[in-house]
């Protein structure tokens, strides 16, 4: 850029030491005003046009905002090459569905003739597919106080609502029916269901209430007590050595 010449009458230091001006002169007083020139203008039309063909476009009369259109091109195209890399993944707020300089990714396809960049980083023009949630996963945490962003699973029941966790009331409703369906953590465990078993499917309990028959042996003692418990309810065709011999039921 060229500041205004001193042999044209320009005002010495106006902005500065050795920051020349422009000035309007005073006729009255014999002060004539600064007369730019050809050169000068030359300067300053090269400025402006060299900023405007660096944005790739055409110098065009007939524009008034040209300027403005190539600072704002040359800035968004400086600015994207600074920041994240072409196809970096980056979350936004549910409120924002359209940010500007970024696809969904979604699956979608694209023209590669519109982002070359970008098909030339995935190697196609497929986008990749993360438009799913880890919502209603389990996890198990070997702390008393879990993370934050989780819930404990006995206290869905409770907790759950359509307004304290709409995302997760949603998933669990769709998979369950209701929430009041989402069976406590017990029934959970893997039990031996043998070969027939289904993955998800509910059993009941194979090990429940259950006794145990004890033996016992007597040496030298013809005093030996001995009280009969009730198996025959839980196991009649058992049979109990005593001293030697077999006593049935007892």
């Amino acid at each position: 850029m060229k500041r205004a010449d001193l042999e044209k009458r320009a005002q010495r230091d106006k902005f500065g030491a050795g920051k020349h001006g422009f000035q309007s002169g005073n006729p009255a007083g014999g002060l004539l005003p600064t007369i730019p020139g050809a050169e000068w203008f030359d300067h300053t039309q090269e400025e402006i046009c060299a900023v405007i063909e660096a944005a790739g476009l055409t110098v065009d009369p007939s524009k008034y905002n040209q300027m403005l259109t190539a600072l704002r091109k040359i800035i968004d195209e400086q600015a994207s090459g600074k920041g994240l890399p072409v196809g970096a993944v980056v979350g936004f707020p549910r409120a924002i569905s359209s940010p500007e300089g970024y696809l969904k990714a979604d699956g979608s396809t694209f023209a590669q003739a519109t982002y070359p960049d970008l098909h030339r980083v995935l190697g196609s023009n497929k986008l990749p597919n993360l438009t799913r949630s880890d919502v209603g996963m389990t996890a198990y945490f070997p702390v008393a106080d879990i993370p934050d962003g989780w819930i404990k699973y006995d206290e869905i029941a409770t907790k759950v609502t359509q307004s304290a966790y709409p995302e997760l009331y949603r998933k669990l409703v769709a998979q369950y029916g209701s929430i009041a369906n989402v069976k406590p953590v017990d029934d959970y465990f893997v039990r031996n269901v043998g070969s027939s078993g289904q993955i998800g499917q509910q059993y009941p309990w194979t090990v429940g209430d259950h006794h145990h028959v004890l033996g016992l042996v007597a040496y030298g003692n013809d005093d030996l007590l001995l009280k009969r418990l009730p198996v025959d309810k839980y196991y009649p065709s058992q049979t109990l050595r005593l001293n030697g011999g077999i006593r049935g039921g007892v």
